[in-house]
């Protein structure tokens, strides 16, 4: 079994999980932005919850199986990547958000070093992708 990616795999379904259970409260917690219901909302939320749940499903059963590890390792980089450069960009672009969601960046980051570490320990004891 894989540490790094059930970690990784078990963030990334938590977060996935909230955002698809109760959208509303769950950036309602992250955020000091009050989002008011809507079905259009909701339904958005809970679309992109889905798909980071079943990523976070993907990580999580590659990790403990150990099987397809390439591929996992290349889907919770691309997931921790993007997360971190879209928030990196929101600094730049909009501005220091409050202190939850930079720790949440600081945590994201942190994963995603730990993936790439991982990851080339991983290739280099393995066959290349």
């Amino acid at each position: 079994m894989n540490k790094t990616l059930l970690i990784a795999g078990i963030v990334v379904s938590y977060v996935g999980m909230g955002m698809l259970a109760s959208p509303f409260e769950f950036f309602d917690f992250n955020s000091a932005v009050t989002f008011t219901y809507s079905v259009d909302k909701a339904s958005e939320f809970r679309g992109v919850g889905a798909f980071i749940l079943l990523c976070g499903l993907f990580i999580t059963s590659g990790a403990v199986m150990n099987k397809q590890l390439n591929n996992i390792y290349i889907l919770s980089l691309a997931i921790y990547f993007s997360f971190s450069l879209g928030r990196i960009t929101s600094f730049i672009v909009d501005g220091i958000p409050n202190q939850t969601i930079s720790l949440i960046l600081g945590v994201e980051i942190i994963l995603f070093i730990a993936c790439l570490i991982s990851f080339y320990k991983h290739r280099k004891n393995n066959k290349p992708i």
